[in-house]
């Protein structure tokens, strides 16, 4: 039987413990060994990409690789997989005071933590604090201690990673005016065009989640005799959570077919809330019986119940 128990606040005068340092989401791009635009556009050519059988697709096709081309020659080279990511510079603080005296000891705990993540606009902020007695009555020991967390998470309005990866370094994902498209070509004119990651970052994206727990926990120690111990534990905890996201009509979500119908139009754009509370409760009773016999020989016995 393995029973933890929280480090005591110390007794005697009253003592003050701050800290604060700094964390940061550093991306690795070195694993990805991208080809630049250049390099992409003459390995599709090279493979006959841009060729066909068909006289009438031959020539559409060539006119793609010569507008692409075009392109290239005129600079065009997109590094996609720096476009979502960032450094994330987040911070954390953590404050303790305690005191008390050796029969009465008390303490309280402070922290905030906020994590900057690696995709530009996700961000982890959470706050935690805990309050711990402690009170000694002859051989018993009453302890009881209150923890409050409190965080809130913000997603990244850039989606996800993967889909950089896999856009084309020939393609401007920016207008004339520095405004993202919307959407991109796709690879030839009979292929649907692709939504543009960045064009959807613009949007007025929400897609956040938070929760507030409580967590008590109350226990008595009684050492019964000096080889016999006897432990009882109860704890209740409570947990509201909810999130929101809301996506634009104009999000590449809704350039699915089923929405370019006349009644598809119609239910472009979504909001999407949901609410929870959880409850739970534990408690257990713990005795252990350890003596050592002629200096050599030890007696342990345990019994433990728990729900």
């Amino acid at each position: 039987v393995i029973v933890i128990v929280s480090k005591a606040p110390q007794p005697g005068q009253l003592k003050l413990a701050l800290q604060a340092g700094i964390n940061l989401e550093i991306t690795d791009l070195s694993s990805y060994d991208m080809l630049n635009a250049a390099e992409k556009l003459e390995l599709e050519n090279s493979l006959g990409l841009y060729s066909a059988t068909y006289n009438d697709n031959h020539i559409k096709y060539q006119q793609t690789y010569g507008e692409r081309l075009k392109d290239v020659l005129e600079g065009v080279d997109t590094y996609w997989l720096k476009k979502p990511v960032r450094t994330g510079i987040g911070q954390k603080y953590n404050a303790r005071l305690e005191g008390g005296s050796e029969l009465f000891r008390w303490g309280i705990n402070l922290s905030y933590n906020k994590v900057a993540g690696a995709m530009k606009g996700s961000d982890r902020k959470t706050f935690n604090g805990a309050i711990i007695l402690s009170y000694s009555y002859k051989n018993l020991i009453f302890r009881n201690q209150t923890n409050i967390g409190w965080n809130k998470g913000t997603n990244s309005k850039y989606g996800v990673f993967s889909d950089y990866v896999n856009m084309q370094p020939y393609h401007n994902p920016y207008d004339e005016y520095g405004n993202p498209k919307q959407s991109l070509p796709g690879f030839r004119d009979n292929t649907r065009d692709i939504s543009n990651p960045l064009y959807d970052a613009s949007l007025n994206i929400i897609d956040q989640n938070k929760y507030t727990e409580i967590i008590n926990n109350f226990s008595i120690e009684w050492n019964i005799l000096p080889e016999l111990k006897l432990r009882g534990q109860f704890g209740i905890s409570q947990k509201n959570h909810s999130s929101d996201k809301f996506l634009p009509a104009d999000h590449s979500t809704f350039l699915a077919e089923e929405y370019q119908t006349v009644e598809g139009s119609f239910r472009k754009g979504t909001y999407e809330y949901s609410t929870g509370e959880d409850f739970g409760y534990d408690a257990n009773i713990t005795a252990s019986y350890s003596k050592i016999f002629a200096e050599r020989h030890q007696l342990y016995a345990g019994f433990d119940w728990s729900i």
